[in-house]
């Protein structure tokens, strides 16, 4: 992607009429500002906005030496991503202990980009 073709969401307002057409109504917006790519940085403190959350992927976090957390979650959208189908999973999984690797196991489970957990 160019620089100039990366776009914030700062606010998004959208009529429960026109919930299931927000993946058209997001492409739609990239199309007329000249974008490929939608960025969304929700803060721990923000209230993240569920209109349009589910549609976004989640960007994994940077392995930092530091253990300070993160100031933000970022989430991209792109043409591509948004034509992607993302199926749903109701498949319950169980995870013993609450260790290091455990919660990894969990993370890269929320974090893959084809399935809606």
């Amino acid at each position: 992607h160019h620089v100039d073709s990366f776009s914030e969401v700062v606010y998004f307002v959208l009529n429960p009429i026109f919930c299931h057409r927000r993946r058209y109504i997001l492409t739609e917006i990239m199309r007329q500002m000249g974008s490929s790519c939608l960025l969304l940085q929700v803060s721990p403190s923000a209230l993240a906005p569920d209109v349009i959350l589910p549609d976004f992927f989640q960007v994994p976090g940077r392995r930092l030496v530091t253990a300070e957390p993160a100031p933000f979650a970022l989430f991209v959208l792109t043409r591509k991503l948004a034509a992607r189908y993302k199926p749903t999973v109701n498949a319950r999984i169980v995870v013993v202990g609450a260790s290091e690797t455990g919660l990894a196991a969990l993370e890269s489970l929320l974090q893959m980009p084809d399935l809606n957990f």
